[in-house]
């Protein structure tokens, strides 16, 4: 990974600012619209459904983000299908019912059983340059601007960067690839 520093500024979280819990499941009745539907717990976190088509037909993406050591991080230890969708139940039943009482309990289940993760991201910014080898080096999305998830906004962090690299590359075509270079990016992006 290239030496990008962390802007420390810009970053004032040092641990995970939610756990992230997420599974393919079958069995689980669209809301209606169907559309995504965010269920918010104030001070606990928030549980996403998010329709989708895989290979093998519908499933229901359910992404629990939940805030470190309150009631939803409750997935510690899990490391296999089984344990994941009983767990995934408990909680859906404990604080979710309304999405509980859409699921077919015959039906529920991962699609695959590899389809499960856990996570934790701390958010983080860096400087979007550096030198390597004497060589100046850019940075775009989530390499160097890491949010935190609930702000959902990695793609568009990511895509804004993206311009502003093209930008950047457009305004100096004819200059040398120095940190003037990066300085601008960085100017641009911050």
């Amino acid at each position: 990974m290239a030496p990008f520093p962390v802007e420390t500024g810009l970053t004032p979280y040092q641990a995970p600012q939610r756990k992230c819990i997420v599974g393919y499941f079958t069995g689980v009745q669209p809301v209606e619209p169907e559309g995504i539907s965010i269920t918010v717990l104030p001070g606990s976190g928030e549980m996403f459904e998010i329709p989708a088509i895989t290979d093998i037909g519908r499933a229901t993406i359910l992404f629990i983000e939940a805030v470190p050591e309150g009631i939803l991080d409750v997935f510690k230890g899990i490391k296999n299908s089984s344990e994941f969708v009983a767990r995934m139940v408990n909680v859906i039943e404990e604080h979710f019912p309304p999405i509980y009482e859409r699921i077919d309990m015959d039906r529920f289940v991962l699609i695959d059983e590899n389809v499960f993760l856990q996570t934790a991201i701390t958010p983080v910014i860096h400087r979007p340059y550096a030198t390597l080898g004497g060589t100046l080096i850019l940075g775009c999305g989530d390499s160097v601007f890491l949010s935190d998830p609930i702000t959902g906004q990695g793609c568009n962090t990511a895509s804004y960067a993206a311009e502003q690299l093209y930008q950047t590359l457009i305004t100096h075509k004819e200059s040398t690839w120095d940190e003037a270079v990066g300085i601008d990016y960085w100017n641009r992006t911050k």
